[in-house]
């Protein structure tokens, strides 16, 4: 198993470093202090039109207000698609990790 950080100890704004998606699945696992704040996760293919990833239930972008470790997303050989995780109103005291652990 191959883990990558999308965010490490993110206390404001913005979005994480671009991490090639493996084959297969990965478990995205999303912990910290959250004080208001919401992570998204974002895919796309090529460095190009970064989109959020939506949950499949709602057809909603997926957003994070609570530690998780319960998200799997799949990637089918070949597509060259990356992933990145995004801080939305974050508060004071937050502080957040994101991470993928690939071939789970």
């Amino acid at each position: 198993m191959k883990r990558a950080f999308l965010l490490e100890n993110e206390t404001e704004d913005g979005a994480g470093d671009a991490v090639p998606m493996a084959t297969g699945n990965a478990e995205i696992s999303v912990v910290g202090t959250f004080d208001g704040a919401t992570v998204t996760l974002q895919d796309c293919k090529f460095d190009e039109n970064w989109a959020d990833v939506l949950d499949y239930t709602t057809g909603a972008a997926l957003s994070i207000t609570a530690a998780t470790n319960e998200i799997v997303l799949q990637c089918a050989p070949g597509t060259g698609r990356q992933i990145r995780a995004t801080v939305a109103n974050a508060g004071a005291s937050t502080d957040l990790t994101v991470f993928a652990d690939f071939g789970a």
